[in-house]
């Protein structure tokens, strides 16, 4: 599975996709279709959802694979799933784009933005984003509630 994400970005990047009209967008499409499930199944991966979205439009969408294996429930582009760890790049590209804007200091603390954010930091320092982003904040990793090992269901403020 490690090596999906670069074969589909190396794809991406290599592919004149974008500021096109969708009708110029078959080939690609086709080859996207044919590489997903081609190294989903690779994987081992029972589904997943996929959109290619150009100028804020969405050009193609496809589920792949099953959202409910044991009802064979077949995934597809409205299936939501868990997104994980890829919500950081995408918060992470939206923080530098206001970090060049000067909106925002990688390096003052944390509280400066969010002032109702205030975590003790075993380090006894302020938390900067710059910390956050790169993992080196001190912070546990998972919260004691609604986390992915948490088994019992818990609501909204018990884990926030």
């Amino acid at each position: 599975m490690t090596r999906f994400p670069a074969l589909v970005f190396v794809f991406l990047a290599s592919t004149p996709l974008f500021g096109q009209a969708p009708a110029k967008y078959a080939d690609a499409v086709r080859a996207l279709d044919t590489l997903i499930e081609r190294e989903r199944q690779d994987a081992g991966i029972p589904g997943l959802s996929v959109a290619l979205v150009a100028d804020q439009s969405v050009v193609w969408a496809k589920g792949f694979g099953h959202s409910d294996l044991e009802r064979t429930k077949p995934a597809g582009p409205e299936t939501v799933h868990r997104v994980g760890s890829v919500s950081k790049l995408f918060t992470d590209i939206a923080v530098m784009q206001l970090v060049e804007q000067g909106k925002l200091d990688l390096d003052a603390p944390v509280t400066r933005y969010l002032p109702e954010f205030m975590p003790e930091n075993p380090f006894g320092k302020p938390i900067t984003l710059r910390q956050l982003m790169s993992h080196r904040s001190g912070l546990i990793r998972e919260p004691p509630a609604g986390n992915y090992f948490d088994p019992k269901p818990t609501s909204l403020a018990r884990t926030v």
